[in-house]
Order: C-alpha cells, then sequence, then structure tokens
C-alpha cells in the first residue's frame, strides 16, 4: 500500500485538470475518428487502468495512472450529445434526450 498521506487529496485534483484536456482532445479526436470510437477507445483504456491500478507501488505510479485515467475519462464525458445526436432520427428532439440523459432521474 502506498502512504500518500496529505498528498491523497490532489490526486482528485489531478485527475479533474486532466479531464478538461481530455474533453478537448476527445472532441478533435472524435472529428477525425467518429464519435463512437473515440468514446469506445477511452472506456476500454479506463477499463485496462481500473485493473493496472492494483499495480501501483509507487506515488509516481499513482500520479501518473491518475493523469492517464483522467484525460481518457473526459473523452465520454464531452462527447455525451454528439452521440445522442448521431443515434436519433428527429433533431427536433435532441434536447429533451440531452437533458434525460443528463438528468439524475430518468
Amino acid at each position: 500500500m502506498v502512504g500518500l498521506g496529505s498528498f491523497a487529496p490532489y490526486l482528485l485534483m489531478i485527475n479533474n485538470a486532466a479531464s478538461g484536456v481530455g474533453r478537448i482532445v476527445g472532441g478533435v479526436a472524435a472529428d477525425r475518428l467518429g464519435v463512437f470510437n473515440v468514446s469506445i477507445l477511452a472506456c476500454f483504456g479506463m477499463a485496462v487502468l481500473i485493473f493496472a491500478w492494483m499495480g501501483m507501488n509507487t506515488a509516481g505510479a499513482l500520479v501518473a495512472l491518475c493523469i492517464i485515467y483522467g484525460f481518457l475519462s473526459g473523452m465520454p464525458v464531452s462527447l455525451q450529445a454528439p452521440m445522442l445526436m448521431a443515434v436519433i432520427s428527429d433533431q427536433n428532439l435532441l434536447g429533451t434526450l440531452i437533458g434525460q440523459s443528463l438528468s439524475k432521474y430518468h
């Protein structure tokens, strides 16, 4: 177990900062590769990192994991609305569906 002490809360801030970068890069990548392709690749990368987390033994490895995981987790978040746009048939319902997908209760 890695004892991070007072540095542990900063991992969440590192994760959130990397997520902001991932949201921007995800949008640019989706323009070139496709919305669903980028989202699927990011989700697969996050799944791999969840299993890699068990093998982290140093603080540096955890920071690197937080940066990469945050970067990848930002991509599907920013691509939720474009994915809905790609699958609906009636564009007039887009605002309603985005609101329903982002709400707490469906």
